[in-house]
């Protein structure tokens, strides 16, 4: 027979005395009862994330009917997907309006942000659904938030060109000049586009005209390098400055794709302004200005981006006209047979 030692004879006769048998049953009753939570509480968790998945499926497809069985049945309304999305911002991008209203309705959170900086308003914005945008809005949506690059509902909208989206944003106090990381603003983007109608809200409502993106091109710059011409007679009648020139050296004269655009921002330069010095600097120098020779000059008139150039023949087929009979520029005949190569 085992001799136990004195530690474990002294327990077992604890053990045997009523207070030692209460206690072991107290035991017992715990862990059943740990056993049951774990059993049941943990199948009920996973059934809500189920319902809180079954929420963002029907928001992404519309089905009205199923969002509000769901929220009846007590589903959290601001459950977020994988990605941080709520069924709001879902709804708000497939442009569910009926959906969005009934979210809203019941205090869903208007400005929670998914991965990647996106919001309900900044999604809306960019599909264009204006009575979506327009709902937000009034429900508290930020205006100024956006994305991690920087963009916003406004920039998105009026890259896009919605009117309408553009119109309900800056009237609840959407910032026109707020800027994305390469500093491009929602006027520099609609002059890109060419909305003309945009960019004349924007510019009602504050926009810097003469902001210039990363780079030095401006929103003139951009309508004119485009060809929108509606869109850089408008900024033209609004003050925007021809002068301002890219790290390269061009300005929205020099890079005009139609000559239609050429002669309106000549017209507001003065007509006779020099247009092969706000040019490429092998134009300058081609045409006397700065530091040249002559062996350098037929070198350059030789050279292949010289001769194939389009838009340098135009150039220093410009300055050409308003130049003094001693200056070197290349004949008008050379330059009419250059410019069709």
């Amino acid at each position: 027979m085992a001799i136990l030692p004195r530690p474990v004879i002294a327990t077992r006769e604890r053990c045997r005395t009523p207070a030692g048998i209460i206690a072991g049953r107290i035991y017992v009753w715990r862990l059943a009862w740990l056993l049951l939570i774990i059993c049941f509480a943990f199948p009920l968790a996973q059934s809500r994330a189920g319902d809180g998945e079954d929420l963002l499926g029907a928001a992404a497809y519309g089905e009205i009917a199923q969002v509000l069985a769901l929220l009846e049945r007590g589903v959290d309304i601001d459950h977020r997907g994988q990605r941080g999305e709520t069924a709001l911002i879902i709804a708000s991008y497939a442009g569910h309006e009926l959906v969005v209203e009934a979210l809203l309705a019941r205090d869903a959170s208007v400005n929670v942000v998914s991965e990647g900086g996106w919001t309900a308003l900044i999604l809306a914005s960019n599909e264009g659904h204006e009575g979506i945008v327009k709902a937000l809005l009034a429900a508290g949506a930020e205006t100024r938030a956006s994305a991690e690059d920087g963009s916003t509902a406004l920039m998105l909208a009026s890259h896009n060109g919605h009117e309408g989206v553009v119109n309900a944003l800056l009237s609840h106090g959407a910032d026109p000049n707020l800027s994305t990381l390469g500093n491009f603003t929602a006027l520099v983007v609609a002059a890109q586009e060419g909305h003309a109608r945009i960019i004349q809200a924007l510019l009602a409502a504050g926009a810097n005209i003469d902001h210039q993106i990363e780079g030095g091109p401006t929103a003139l710059f951009m309508a004119s390098n485009k060809g929108h011409e509606e869109a850089v007679k408008l900024l033209l009648a609004n003050g925007a400055d021809v002068a301002p020139k890219t790290m390269e050296g061009d300005n929205a004269l020099s890079v005009a794709a139609t000559p239609q655009i050429r002669q309106l921002l000549q017209a507001v330069r003065g007509g006779r302004e020099d247009i092969a010095a706000s040019g490429p600097r092998w134009a300058r120098r081609y045409c006397g200005f700065g530091p040249t020779t002559e062996k350098r000059r037929r070198q350059i008139a030789r050279s292949r981006p010289f001769r194939r150039s389009v838009q340098g023949a135009i150039l220093v087929g410009k300055r050409h006209r308003y130049q003094s009979p001693k200056s070197k520029c290349p004949s008008g005949k050379k330059l009419i047979r250059w410019n069709r190569l």
